[in-house]
């Protein structure tokens, strides 16, 4: 190692005469995208469960280990069951109503309800532990004693339904008895189990228990307590059915006597005569006089019309109407006609002082007197006829009106004859229904009638139905299963690191340069192997630093450590259109992201292309590349920028053929200063013209200012983050302050990845281990 000669002198505080001083800020633009919406598939869930699949694993087995020691721990409980028949019916004592209110055919659900809640009541277990003498049974003694967990002896909850009568709850409920076994009742209650069948009346009837034998016994006297309940509450209620009956009916009696004498003295009162034809006498005769009275009254128009007509002629002798002439009328005008036709034929040959002409004279003048007195009385019974049928009319219209009075008269009366007949027969109806139904009551109450049969007695258990290990150890297995699912997905959801270049791309939109992965996560021969040709060729390093990563590329260039570098390298290569970036600078967001090991190594992996690499440790903070490459730090680009030194004399070159280095130099307590001065753009532009890769290795951007002052002098940024360490918030604000500045980004690099990991199980990334593979098999 030693310096480069070549270089021109630049005085301490003098500017380069071959450029400006003016300092220029690069025109790249870097816009910061909005926070993207991850589009989520069925992939990324598997990656998430491979990742914490140990975890899962763990969850698993505790789970299942747990329910597997909770099954032996379990005491055996044995189960009986009777099947049993209800139907909704029973004998009706009144018409409109039963005297025990059961549900109606579409209220069948509500009713099994019901009998499924009586089942289950305390009433009925207190008369169990009565029949079977359970206080004294010493095997529900010692079940008493030391209850099992799985048996439960609180009441079930109270369940109204709306269709048992209140009388009924009395028939139920037993004080004494339920005061005098409840503790052992409670027991009884529950550990009987009630299940209707679907689609059917049937209950299936249960009673779980540690000895088989009381099993089956508590369940078959349950359901016999069952039915006597319900014989002991249709009894009940047919007793309390015929009392009602009894005292309704002597209420009923007085008021049917009351308003058959309220029908009577009406009857007399209104002068009605009980008859049931009497309003249709008077009704008929009233349409008879209505009838008379039309006919009548046509009549009269009729005979009318005649009259008005023989008063409208002036002569009616000469102009008769032609309705009124009858046949002697039209005789007597024939023969008048005959006898002027006559006289007419005989004057023309007689005189008429001749005897016939005289003849037939004397003979018209009397028919023509005959003719008028005809005539007249034709008229005159004409006016006697209408005079008549008027007076006749006038009698109808009279009787009639008569007639509608008394009609009116007696249909007043006898609505309320007949309200009152009706309240009669009414009273009659509900005596004799209110007779016989007390009548049948009385034999019903003599009668055990039940709607319930036991269709199937419980027999006595021959294996225990609890616990059962198959089924507690699967649903444990499945807890557990879903247990570490979860909890996978939580710990994943709670991870706001960023580790893979997907994820990079979703939030800057910026450029995935490529991965470093963890010596870790190498394969292990590749890995010791790496690490001890390190050790062996940099022992000072190594005694400082543990294995000397920073320099693998050049010491390991199998390893898929320098495979990343390389790819790296080509990435940079690949990033300007208009060709390779001539100076670039390294950075990260935070300290201790691994900036000096990418910058060293790809430094090196350009230097092993043939090109000049300059190696410049801007970091003048906390500068590392002098302890890397043992080099003396006395004096250092601080120097320059101080203005204590030349350019020239601070070009260190290596061990590694083409690549030279500038250390950092004593710590300034100005850095930032320092960095803003002309000289620092001046000294980039002249080692430009020497070198054809400048490396520089800068403080973290979040942490000081320094990388941005740095970054208006570079062709590129490249943006460091450590895989699974760097915060996704963390991330954003680099590039957020990457921006203000108008920085040229060439892209983020992820460093120290487990590729081992499920995050890379399925990238692209695992073609680094290709080099190794071979490597580990050749070493």
């Amino acid at each position: 190692m030693g310096n480069n000669p070549n270089l021109p002198v630049l005085s301490p505080g003098e500017p380069d005469p071959r450029h400006p001083a003016v300092l220029t800020t690069p025109t790249y633009q870097l816009v910061v995208p909005p926070a993207p919406e991850n589009e989520i598939h069925l992939l990324d869930y598997w990656k998430i469960i491979v990742k914490r699949k140990w975890l899962i694993v763990l969850c698993f087995v505790v789970a299942a280990a747990t329910a597997y020691l909770w099954t032996l721990r379990q005491t055996p409980l044995y189960s009986a069951t009777a099947t049993l028949q209800i139907e909704v019916s029973s004998p009706n004592i009144l018409p409109y109503q039963d005297f025990v209110n059961e549900a109606a055919p579409w209220q069948q659900a509500e009713y099994i309800q019901t009998q499924c809640a009586i089942l289950q009541s305390k009433s009925l277990a207190s008369r169990v532990v009565q029949a079977l003498h359970l206080d004294q049974d010493p095997r529900f003694v010692d079940q008493r004693a030391g209850a099992s967990p799985s048996i439960k002896t609180e009441e079930p909850p109270a369940q109204a339904d709306s269709t048992i009568d209140p009388d009924l709850d009395v028939a139920l409920a037993d004080p004494d008895a339920d005061e005098a076994y409840s503790p052992h009742s409670g027991i009884v209650q529950g550990g009987l189990q009630v299940e209707p069948v679907r689609d059917s009346h049937l209950i299936r009837l249960s009673y779980v228990s540690p000895y088989p034998e009381l099993a089956s016994q508590v369940t078959n006297t349950a359901a016999d307590e069952f039915i006597q309940l319900n014989f002991e509450a249709r009894y009940n209620a047919a007793l309390q059915a015929t009392e009602f009956l009894k005292r309704q009916l002597t209420s009923l009696k007085a008021r049917l006597e009351k308003s058959e004498e309220n029908l009577i003295n009406y009857s007399r009162e209104k002068g009605i005569m009980v008859s049931a034809n009497q309003q249709d006498v008077v009704l008929q005769k009233l349409n008879e006089l209505s009838t008379a009275l039309t006919e009548a009254q046509t009549d009269r128009i009729r005979r009318e019309s005649l009259y008005l007509t023989i008063r409208g002629i002036k002569d009616p002798l000469t102009n008769f109407p032609s309705s009124l002439r009858n046949a002697l009328i039209e005789d007597l005008e024939r023969k008048l006609s005959g006898l002027n036709q006559e006289l007419a034929k005989q004057s023309s040959k007689f005189k008429d002082d001749w005897p016939a002409i005289q003849e037939l004279k004397n003979q018209i003048t009397e028919t023509s007197s005959q003719l008028n007195r005809e005539k007249q009385t034709a008229m005159k019974a004409i006016i006697t006829e209408y005079e008549t049928a008027a007076k006749r009319e006038k009698l109808l219209q009279e009787a009639l009106d008569e007639q509608k009075i008394q009609a009116n008269l007696l249909k007043e009366s006898l609505i309320q004859y007949n309200i009152l007949q009706r309240e009669v027969e009414t009273n009659k109806n509900v005596y004799e229904g209110m007779l016989s139904r007390l009548k049948e009551a009385s034999v019903a109450a003599g009668l055990k009638s039940s709607n319930i049969r036991i269709v199937e007695r419980a027999e006595t258990p021959t294996a225990p139905f609890k616990p059962n290990p198959v089924r507690n150890l699967l649903l444990g297995m499945l807890i557990g299963l879903l247990l570490g699912v979860g909890l996978a997905f939580f710990i994943e959801y709670m991870d706001n690191t960023v580790k893979t270049p997907d994820q990079v791309e979703q939030l800057t939109t910026l450029p995935s340069l490529g991965v470093i992965p963890q010596a870790e996560s190498m394969p292990k021969a590749v890995a010791a192997a790496s690490k001890a040709k390190v050790m062996q060729v940099v022992p000072a390093a190594a005694s400082r630093n543990g294995n000397s990563i920073e320099l693998v590329v050049h010491y390991e260039p199998t390893t898929s450590l320098a495979e990343a570098f390389r790819s790296l390298r080509t990435s940079i290569m690949l990033s300007n259109s208009d060709g390779p970036p001539h100076t670039v600078l390294f950075t990260s967001p935070r300290p201790a992201e691994g900036k000096t090991t990418v910058s060293t190594n790809t430094a090196i992996a350009f230097a092993q292309t043939g090109k000049r690499v300059l190696l410049l440790d801007l970091d003048l903070r906390k500068p590392r590349l002098h302890t890397i490459f043992k080099l003396d730090n006395a004096i250092g680009f601080s120097s320059f920028l101080a203005g204590a030194s030349e350019i020239s004399p601070l070009i260190h070159s290596t061990e590694i053929e083409n690549l030279y280095t500038i250390t950092a130099g004593p710590i300034p307590p100005n850095p930032a200063e320092l960095l803003s001065s002309i000289r620092l753009k001046q000294a980039l532009e002249i080692l430009k013209e020497y070198f054809d890769h400048i490396i520089i290795d800068s403080p973290p951007i979040l942490s000081v200012s320094d990388s941005r002052i740095i970054s208006r002098f570079t062709d590129g940024i490249i943006l460091v983050i450590r895989s699974g360490e760097t915060p996704k918030q963390v991330l954003r604000q680099a590039q957020k302050d990457l921006q203000l500045i108008n920085a040229k980004v060439l892209g983020i690099l992820i460093n120290a990845a487990n590729l081992r990991s499920s995050d890379y199980y399925y990238s692209k990334y695992h073609y680094y281990q290709y080099g190794d593979k071979y490597h580990s098999k050749h070493a």
